[in-house]
């Protein structure tokens, strides 16, 4: 399950860098030599060192993630869909197949489902992930205030830190740390 918790955080990162991208029209009106569209990129660059605006948003100590883990993926989704007008689009991350979850747009969640083998150890559920400055010392934080730490703080790749924890009433949650960006 934590490999599959790691693989889910590195598509949270890969989403957010989708952000720092051009679109199709601003690469072509670069190829055309628009200087004003490529006067423009350049300021979106020196932004994007910063934060994207989907970055700009988050804010520490709010929820910005959620993955469902599940025995029967399809089932889900169509649950989902009819229920609240979800959309997904299918991705395959180290073999694992991944469903992220959309709304106007925007990702905010993935579906994984639960190997066979794993269903007896592992119920279906939601963790959500809260944003902090600091995995280190939140995790210490959370501890001195009666958590119980699942996972210890880990580092994916290059893209931020995260740890999991039961609080002391028995909930399971996950802190995000993403990595600072150059200035």
């Amino acid at each position: 399950m934590i490999q599959l918790i790691k693989i889910l955080l590195y598509t949270v990162c890969f989403s957010f860098t989708i952000l720092l991208g051009i679109s199709q029209l601003q690469a072509a009106e670069v190829a055309k030599g628009n200087s004003a569209t490529k006067a423009n990129m350049n300021a979106q660059e020196a932004a994007n060192t910063q934060a994207t605006p989907l970055e700009k948003r988050l804010k520490v100590g709010e929820f910005v993630w959620t993955e469902l883990a599940t025995n029967d993926v399809e089932k889900a989704r169509d649950f989902y869909t009819k229920t609240f007008g979800w959309k997904f689009i299918e991705d395959k991350i180290d073999g694992m197949d991944y469903v992220m979850i959309q709304t106007n747009g925007d990702s905010f969640g993935g579906i994984w489902a639960i190997p066979q083998d794993k269903q007896d150890q592992i119920k279906p559920h939601w963790l959500s992930f809260i944003l902090v400055e600091n995995v280190d010392q939140t995790l210490d934080k959370a501890t001195k205030n009666g958590a119980t730490v699942i996972k210890p703080a880990t580092q994916v790749a290059d893209k931020g830190r995260f740890a999991i924890f039961k609080d002391p009433t028995g909930a399971v949650t996950a802190i995000w740390q993403p990595q600072k960006r150059s200035q």
